[in-house]
């Protein structure tokens, strides 16, 4: 019987020693392994990392070039707004005529010789709002949030962190709804006043900024716009369009196509108000917002800038 034992006890152990021997073989040949097949997909990530990067500065670079090519032919002649390009969907409006279009004679007159950037984003707050935020705090840049009205405690903090980090806090009405927004002139006036008193007692600040519900030049109003824009003016409200449209109303563009609409449509204007959205589907947005504000700085004589009382209003529509 311990003889027995005994046998057991040794076919254990060589059992054990080989499961052992086994394991300090195999282990690290699957670490091996696994390292190899994650090397594999960061090289290839880092690769197609690079061929986009090199596709981006190349396509900037002559974009650049073209603008600032249609920029030296135009002069002197006055700048007029870029005609936008993203349809009605979540704030963008339909491309307005020609008659429509008001010339920057102004703008080209007073000059001082920088171009302003104003970087502004449509409908928010939503759940990419802190990471626009973070990302233009990263680079130091100030920003436009024209908002709507969302009462959910959730959201109480992000109005406040937009005026607390020093950007601008602005209307895009309350609902948002055209139907409601541009019913009749008084339905206007109860969305607009709803959200002035909706963000000051949200943040203590009295909105002067509105931004219309698919621009000034939208075919959706019931309202004659320039009725709308009268009211605004005897409210001492300031309403502003966009002359650069990022596109990324569409929910099919890409990152690098918005970047490249941003870049080579600013190089046209003294005063460039490009059109984003805050919103949780828009994430090519959030990917593209660093690479513009890159290109930006690189820009000569070229600065970020909140919209404010005193900016040049940019609008699709004459007064």
């Amino acid at each position: 019987m311990e003889q027995e034992a005994r046998k057991k006890r040794v076919l254990f152990l060589r059992k054990l020693i080989l499961f052992s021997v086994g394991m300090a073989v195999l282990v690290p040949v699957m670490i091996s392994l696994l390292l190899a097949m994650r090397y594999d997909r960061a090289m290839d990530a880092l690769n197609k990392s690079r061929e986009e990067l090199t596709w981006y500065k190349n396509h900037f670079d002559a974009r650049q070039a073209e603008a600032e090519t249609a920029v030296a032919e135009a002069e002197p002649a006055a700048e007029q707004p870029a005609v936008p390009e993203g349809g009605m969907g979540n704030g963008a409006a339909e491309a307005p005529s020609a008659e429509e279009e008001q010339a920057d004679a102004d703008e080209e007159e007073e000059w001082d010789g920088i171009r302003r950037v104003y970087l502004t984003f449509d409908d928010g707050p939503s759940a990419s709002t802190d990471q626009i935020l973070s990302t233009l705090s990263d680079y130091g840049v100030k920003a436009t949030f024209f908002v709507t009205g969302k009462p959910d405690k959730r959201y109480a903090q992000l109005y406040n962190r937009i005026v607390e980090e020093g950007h601008t806090l602005a209307m895009h009405s309350y609902s948002h709804r055209y139907s409601s927004v541009y019913e009749s002139l008084d339905s206007f006036q109860t969305d607009l006043h709803k959200l002035q008193n909706f963000l000051y007692d949200t943040t203590g600040v009295w909105c002067k900024i509105y931004r219309f519900p698919g621009g000034s030049s939208n075919k959706a109003s019931s309202v004659d716009m320039q009725e709308l824009i009268d009211y605004l003016g005897r409210e001492n409200i300031r309403y502003f369009d966009w002359n650069v449209d990022s596109g990324d109303a569409s929910g099919s563009i890409g990152t690098w196509q918005i970047a490249d609409n941003v870049i080579r449509g600013i190089p046209r204007f003294h005063n460039a108000v490009v059109l984003m959205h805050d919103a949780q589907e828009k994430r090519t947005t959030l990917e593209a917002l660093p690479m513009i504000i890159e290109a930006v700085q690189e820009m000569d004589n070229t600065v970020f800038a909140p919209i404010d009382e005193d900016t040049f209003a940019v609008h699709h529509t004459v007064n």
